[in-house]
């Protein structure tokens, strides 16, 4: 599990929008595997700069901060520590849709499955009031 940037490219016709739950291919070095877009954390400005709120969608030519989660383990580094392993690129159905740089690599704990099992449970219910 990873917090990243994403710079959307060019979504394909009939996915014209990236939310929490979006499946596609993460390409880093020479790894390739299966990914999904688990969270939107934050709107990216122009100027580079995180908003405060949180998007619940992004189009094409959008930017935003991302928890990404991976199908298998990989070796990556953040880009401020190495540029070169921090640098991805997500593709779906054989086009690139968006680049990204990884800012954080998260640990997977229990208590965090936990947690965010918890979290999704209260939005859920909080949604149905």
């Amino acid at each position: 599990m990873l917090n990243a940037q994403l710079a959307i490219l060019d979504l394909l016709p009939h996915k014209p929008l990236v939310t929490a739950g979006y499946l596609c291919v993460f390409h880093c070095h020479t790894v390739v595997v299966e990914c999904q877009i688990a969270k939107l954390l934050a709107d990216v400005d122009a100027k580079g700069k995180p908003s405060k709120n949180k998007p619940r969608y992004v189009k094409s030519g959008g930017t935003v901060i991302a928890r990404i989660v991976l199908e298998d383990s990989i070796a990556v580094e953040t880009f401020d520590d190495f540029p070169q392993l921090g640098r991805f690129t997500l593709r779906d159905e054989g086009s690139t849709i968006a680049v990204g740089r990884i800012l954080s690599i998260v640990e997977r704990t229990k208590e965090a499955d936990r947690a965010e099992r918890n979290e999704k449970i209260l939005e859920s219910s909080a949604k149905a009031e």
